[in-house]
């Protein structure tokens, strides 16, 4: 799901809504992102 989304920003609300836990969602971005897989942008 997370590279069907590639080079596009990414909404994590719909991502959590396909998957069905917005905590699970939440856990392993972070973890991509502390493995540097994926970069956040600061919100706005």
């Amino acid at each position: 799901m997370l590279a069907h989304n590639q080079g596009k920003l990414l909404n994590a609300a719909k991502l959590a809504a396909a998957l069905g836990d917005g905590k699970t969602v939440a856990r392993y971005l972070d973890l991509l992102v502390d493995l540097l897989n994926v970069g956040l942008l600061a919100q706005i």
